[in-house]
């Protein structure tokens, strides 16, 4: 259970998709969240163009349904010769950490 605490496994996906797909993961501060526990990720690709924008919310809390799903808040088109890129999310409900142990995830 230790090799899949929550932090490892994330960056282990970050960096699959970098070397499988030349994805990069930015956390972003200055975007608007729904919830203090949203983390923001700008995807860029090998040449630095915007591919995407990534809410990650790994953890319960009050009000919030269980399980997991990923859903898009905005979609990607063009306007005006303008590309807009997606706005996706990920939830997920697990563990919350404590100072004491990390957010451990199971097989």
């Amino acid at each position: 259970k230790p090799y899949f605490e929550l932090n490892n496994v994330i960056n282990g996906v970050f960096l699959v998709a970098e070397k499988l797909y030349g994805l990069k993961f930015e956390q972003v501060f200055d975007v608007e969240i729904y919830h203090p526990e949203v983390t923001t990720y700008k995807v860029t690709d090998e040449a630095g163009k915007e591919i995407a924008l990534f809410y990650a919310d790994f953890h319960p809390r009050e009000g919030k349904r269980g399980g997991a799903w990923m859903t898009s808040y905005k979609s990607q088109y063009r306007l005006d010769n303008k590309e807009e890129r997606p706005h996706i999310s990920i939830v997920c409900n697990f563990t919350k950490p404590t100072e004491e142990e990390p957010s451990l995830l199971t097989f």
